[in-house]
């Protein structure tokens, strides 16, 4: 019986896409600390475009072509917005929105690796019946 206990492509997947949401956090963070600065040019990652690429270099593929959809299809949320003279500004109310919406991918996945390894400890820690 061949079990796969470390499917690689999709553990480093998992993983750079926590690195990636701390990144993001930290970016709304601060512009969310800098939205009184007229001089503060508001920064933003694209989370969906990073997943894209990174799926592309693990070699996970869809098994149907409704799955990842909005992350192929949609234009990405996180658009810089600029004033009149051309320079960025912070709106803070979508910058809360966009902390909202990157919490909950954290959080998704944080439990999908928590699950990983709840499944991989299970396997180290059972006893052979």
């Amino acid at each position: 019986m061949n079990v796969e206990l470390f499917n690689q492509a999709s553990l480093q997947l998992l993983k750079k896409a926590t690195t990636a949401l701390e990144k993001q956090h930290s970016m709304i963070a601060e512009n969310v600390a800098n939205v009184n600065n007229p001089h503060y040019k508001a920064r933003h990652t694209d989370f969906l475009e990073l997943l894209n690429t990174t799926m592309e270099n693990t070699g996970l593929k869809n098994t149907h072509e409704t799955h990842f959809k909005s992350i192929n299809n949609e234009a990405s949320p996180l658009q810089e917005i600029r004033t009149k003279d051309g320079s960025s500004q912070v709106d803070l109310v979508r910058e809360m929105s966009d902390m909202a919406a990157n919490q909950i991918r954290y959080e998704f996945i944080t439990n999908a690796l928590r699950g990983y390894y709840g499944k991989l400890k299970s396997v180290i820690t059972s006893n052979n019946q």
